[in-house]
């Protein structure tokens, strides 16, 4: 082996050891932070967070009795109560319920990208008028996107009452900042070649944007959007834990009047719902492609 190849091959080694070494330091660190941390913590961890092992062991036997309690499912009330009456909001028919949040999660996101569109076109260094714009649209983004939909769901059942409407409020706002944060990496990612283009022909900023930069991050923006209903649709399932209706409220009652049976029927509907959901995004997707 030459000399000039030798030496390239030691300097690989050397960068090669060099960067092992660091990565066994860092996560010597990390590791004695954790510890410390856990050492710190433990003195002062309440009685109740303590592990009961023979409740964890019974944990299986009695999830396994619960579902067999279950069997056979009860889809009795998919199409309507067994009296007819829809007297009380947990005896109306499951269907309601799954258009309910079929349509909590379409407008969650409807709303979402209608509002995320301008803000990413503010939150990306290429069409952001200012840095301070950029910056504030940013920090908009990731404070929307810090907290969790049901927390927002919570705090906007509290503002406008219980129903769908609370939902979708928090599906917008979450996937405002979701959305937003997609379509300015999108942005930023559009081939500049052609703006540059454009703008030396005479185009101006509304035309550089409305037919150069929009359509070049199309592609990505539109499966960001749907991959984010796919999400909301998901999330609208859970919404009951804080009063907004769905099929996630019908088996919140289910479970609380212990029908099991009805308790999996729903279960068995809320997978083919997401199931559903996931196949209609991929034939988007195939479609849209």
């Amino acid at each position: 082996m030459s000399g000039p190849h030798v030496e390239l091959v030691v300097a690989y080694l050397r960068r090669d050891r060099r960067r092992r070494i660091a990565t066994v330091a860092i996560a010597t660190v990390a590791l004695s932070i954790v510890v410390a941390c856990v050492y710190a913590v433990l003195p002062h961890v309440p009685r109740s967070w303590a592990i009961d092992v023979r409740r964890l062991l019974r944990g299986p036997t009695l999830l396994v009795d619960m579902l067999a309690k279950g069997l056979p499912p009860d889809f009795s009330r998919m199409a309507g109560s067994e009296a007819g009456e829809l007297v009380f909001v947990q005896q109306r028919p499951w269907l309601w319920s799954v258009v309910e949040t079929l349509a909590m999660s379409i407008a969650g996101t409807a709303v979402g990208v209608v509002l995320a569109l301008p803000l990413g076109l503010l939150a990306a260094r290429s069409t952001s008028p200012h840095p301070a714009i950029y910056v504030a649209a940013r920090g908009l983004l990731g404070g929307l996107r810090t907290v969790h939909e049901l927390i927002l769901a919570i705090v906007f059942v509290a503002a406008f009452g219980f129903g769908p409407w609370p939902a979708v409020l928090a599906l917008s706002c979450h996937s405002l900042g979701m959305l937003g944060k997609f379509y300015a990496e999108a942005i930023e990612r559009a081939p500049q070649g052609v703006v540059v283009a454009a703008k030396g022909a005479g185009f101006g900023v509304f035309q550089r944007v409305v037919h150069v930069v929009i359509p070049g991050a199309m592609p990505a923006m539109t499966d960001a959007t749907i991959y984010r209903w796919e999400c909301n649709l998901r999330s609208a399932t859970v919404m009951s834990l804080a009063g907004a209706g769905g099929l996630g409220q019908e088996l919140v009652h289910a479970l609380k009047l212990f029908n099991y049976r009805e308790a999996v029927a729903l279960l068995i509907v809320l997978f083919a719902l997401v199931l559903l959901g996931d196949l209609f995004g991929a034939w988007l997707r195939r479609r849209l492609a």
